[in-house]
């Protein structure tokens, strides 16, 4: 309020002067070019001055908020506030804001119970950028690896991947690149030299001009599901193998009983 005071005072006194300036110029000179050389220089002067106090008092305080919302932004800072000083306008936007941070660091509260409370693995990206926003803690206990190494370097999900599992898992992501869903399975080797089976599905997220902005997806440790399966299958070939031997054994047995019957049958010369 100090500032404003004083910039009002210098404001209003600048003017008087001006003002007085050219009255006694329009008294004392006859040219009308001095009467307009000083209209200008009092216009001058009262935008420079309103220029000062616009600057001190809106511009430099936008460019302060401006900042730091782009620092809550960048380093996903919800519980962060934005500094608020005053009862003007600016001051009721500041407001605002850390009213809808609250409120997001409330979603994002819940969305953490609930997704590091599952043992599936939840994700965000950003479609432009194609890093990840979000990524569940359970993604440390699957992978190995923290969930900052995935915010710094978007592809480091891909490292343990199997040699064979990685063309597959190319053209999926290029599914995804052009905003369409898909889902995968492939293979991860952990630091512990165990292989997991991993089924990643997704979806793109549109906004109201149906534009692609993020994608979310879930990824899931299938492995149990993967070794069962590889049991029955196994299971399914030994009872196949099982069920030819046994045909093979039935029509041995019944040819070896028709050629006994043909040896013992009368009407076979050799026993007459």
């Amino acid at each position: 309020m100090t500032l404003q005071r004083k910039a009002v005072t210098t404001l209003s006194v600048t003017i008087l002067g001006l003002v007085a300036l050219l009255y006694s110029m329009a008294q004392e000179l006859a040219g009308i070019r001095q009467f307009l050389a000083a209209l200008c220089l009092l216009g001058i002067a009262f935008s420079a001055i309103a220029w000062l106090l616009l600057h001190s008092r809106v511009l430099s305080r936008l460019e302060q908020l401006r900042d730091q919302v782009s620092q809550i932004t960048a380093h996903h800072w919800a519980a962060k506030h934005v500094e608020v000083s005053g009862k003007d306008e600016l001051s009721q936007l500041g407001s605002t804001i850390n009213c809808m941070l609250d409120m997001l660091r409330n979603t994002e509260t819940k969305l953490d119970l609930l997704a590091n409370n599952i043992h599936q693995v939840f994700w965000v990206k950003d479609a432009a950028t194609q890093t990840f926003s979000y990524v569940s803690s359970s993604y440390e206990k699957l992978w190995g690896q923290s969930c900052e190494s995935l915010y710094s370097d978007a592809s480091s999900w891909l490292r343990p991947l199997v040699p064979e599992d990685q063309a597959i898992v190319e053209q999926v992501l290029e599914t995804q690149r052009k905003g369409e869903p898909g889902e995968v399975e492939f293979r991860i080797v952990i630091g512990s030299g165990r292989t997991r089976w991993i089924l990643d599905r997704f979806f793109p997220v549109p906004d109201t001009t149906g534009t692609v902005k993020q994608y979310i997806g879930i990824l899931e440790d299938i492995t149990e599901y993967k070794d069962a399966e590889h049991t029955l299958l196994n299971s399914q070939d030994q009872l196949w193998n099982a069920m030819i031997e046994r045909k093979k054994k039935e029509r041995a047995e019944e040819t070896a009983g028709d050629r006994n019957r043909e040896t013992e049958s009368p009407l076979n010369p050799s026993n007459r």
